[in-house]
């Protein structure tokens, strides 16, 4: 049903972002059907644009081993590396993307080690 505003969001701009949301496979959608909608590379990817690193984050993995109810909210293993990768290869400045926080009292899961990472 909102299929209109999807396809406006997709063309109002050569740099529009999705990022995969806790709310999106609410209604019985897969993730890839998502990113196909969408038009994403993939939950999670990386984005040069005009001198600036975007980093798109998907927050929403399983794995968390403190998990306790609710929606997931947690950044995969994998996931991790490639970011520590992705930030190791660039020397622009870097805007990280994330649906859930990243720090904070409602922040994933592993917000600790994102924060190292980034650190």
């Amino acid at each position: 049903e909102n299929e209109a505003v999807i396809d406006l969001f997709n063309t109002a701009n050569a740099n529009a972002f999705h990022v995969i949301g806790n709310h999106d496979t609410d209604s019985v959608h897969t993730i890839d059907q998502c990113l196909e909608k969408w038009g994403m590379p993939s939950h999670y990817y990386s984005k040069e644009v005009k001198g600036l690193k975007l980093i798109v984050l998907d927050s929403n993995e399983n794995g968390s081993t403190t998990h306790t109810g609710g929606y997931v909210s947690f950044v995969g293993l994998v996931q991790m590396k490639w970011l520590k990768e992705e930030l190791e290869a660039t020397e622009l400045p870097v805007l990280i993307i994330s649906h859930q926080p990243l720090a904070g009292i409602i922040a994933v899961d592993n917000a600790k080690e994102i924060q190292t990472l980034l650190s």
